[in-house]
């Protein structure tokens, strides 16, 4: 007879640690985190090792230094997040409240058509059918909840390294989620009760503070005394106006296709019209070059081109050495702390790739500033078109703070 596995009992800090318990909710559907790829695992939909592993990866965001590879940077992960070889002081731990409910993948990527486009599908294509692979769609899950506990023993972290748990709980929230493709919108999160204490205000100007708080959670030095380096110290967020979260998430949807496409400015979308940027004619030529006069692969790599009736020529661009290279971009809805959900479209501050593999071949990489697409908005770079762009198609009145201005 088939087993039955009891649910485990809930876990609560013992008396002497601090804590910090949250009630969250999904926002949009969770795509992936189970251990199958693709998959949404149905019995814990929601891992506390994953939540972990986005903390860390805030933290970093939030608190490293120039040096992703600086001693004393990853001393300071070390001790708060633990290493492979020993735990670290911050113990993560989650409750599914409500599992939610399983859809389909077509019941959350509407059909593409030729007058609004592919609209939030253009961030699923990694969970479309795979024909090639003989693979499903893959499903998603929606409007689960769950609670979030995170806890240290009282007088182990100084107040500093306090005050960075916190601040990476907060910008995990915002600029995160749960499960794969967080900087698509995919898993986002709100709290049960909207609280300004972990979301971010709806102001303007009170929003450039919460960003400064993050980035400055004690004087803005750290523990060494050194000037810290930050993804968001840095960047660029532009909010649009406030509405449900999927019909958020489905302009979000609607701009980044529009972009991909160099439909921007004064030139409307129009989804079944070809694109404007230079880079494929470009990528034809390079034939005999060692440089790559480039723009889309500053958005994220790899770039894998379409295999068209009638285009023999479809090449993959991928980072040098690594292969991969995390998207700057985050498009995501963003919950507020007024319970008001607005598109968000984040810039994050990181290094620019200096050479690609474009087929297998290494090239230099620099921008191509004579772009159309970087004229149509009046930018110097990809990176500030986005920007440009997204305050262009957010209009009227868009919110737009940046790090610098909020220090």
């Amino acid at each position: 007879m088939p087993r039955t596995v009891p649910e485990p009992p809930t876990w609560h800090a013992p008396p002497g640690h601090e804590t910090i318990t949250l009630h969250l909710k999904l926002i949009t559907p969770v795509f992936g985190g189970g251990y199958e790829p693709r998959e949404v695992d149905p019995l814990m939909p929601i891992r506390p090792a994953a939540i972990r592993g986005h903390l860390r990866f805030w933290w970093r965001a939030l608190y490293g230094e120039p040096s992703s590879e600086s001693a004393d940077m990853l001393q300071r992960e070390a001790l708060l997040w633990g290493t492979m070889s020993r735990p670290g002081s911050v113990r993560v731990t989650c409750e599914v409240l409500s599992r939610g409910l399983e859809v389909q993948y077509a019941s959350v990527a509407h059909k593409a058509d030729p007058r609004r486009g592919p609209r939030q599908g253009v961030f699923l294509f990694p969970f479309q059918e795979q024909r090639s692979e003989n693979l499903p769609a893959a499903s998603a899950c929606k409007d689960a909840e769950f609670e979030f506990c995170v806890s240290w023993e009282k007088g182990v972290l100084n107040k500093q390294q306090e005050a960075e748990i916190r601040g990476s709980v907060r910008a995990w929230i915002a600029f995160g989620g749960v499960g794969a493709r967080t900087r698509r919108g995919c898993g986002a999160l709100t709290l049960k009760v909207p609280t300004a204490d972990w979301l971010p205000p709806a102001g303007a100007g009170e929003l450039g503070a919460w960003l400064r708080s993050l980035v400055e959670p004690n004087s803005g030095a750290s523990p060494t005394g050194r000037a810290l380096i930050s993804s968001l110290r840095g960047a660029t967020v532009v909010l649009g106006s406030p509405g449900d979260a999927m019909a958020v998430w489905e302009r979000l949807g609607t701009f980044w296709a529009s972009f991909r496409k160099g439909h921007v400015g004064e030139t409307p979308y129009e989804p079944m019209r070809g694109g404007k940027w230079l880079d494929f004619a470009t990528l034809r030529r390079l034939h005999g070059r060692d440089s790559a006069r480039l723009n889309k692969p500053y958005l994220g790599l790899p770039i894998i081109y379409q295999k068209l009736p009638g285009v023999r020529y479809a090449p993959k661009i991928e980072a040098e050495g690594s292969g991969r290279m995390a998207s700057p971009v985050i498009l995501k809805p963003l919950s507020m702390s007024d319970g008001s959900v607005r598109p968000m479209v984040a810039i994050l501050r990181c290094p620019s790739p200096s050479a690609v593999r474009i087929d297998g071949r290494p090239y230099a990489l620099q921008p191509n500033g004579s772009d159309p697409v970087l004229k149509a908005v009046a930018a110097n770079d990809p990176l500030g078109a986005v920007v440009r762009a997204a305050v262009s198609f957010f209009r009227p009145n868009p919110l737009v703070v940046t790090g610098r201005s909020a220090r």
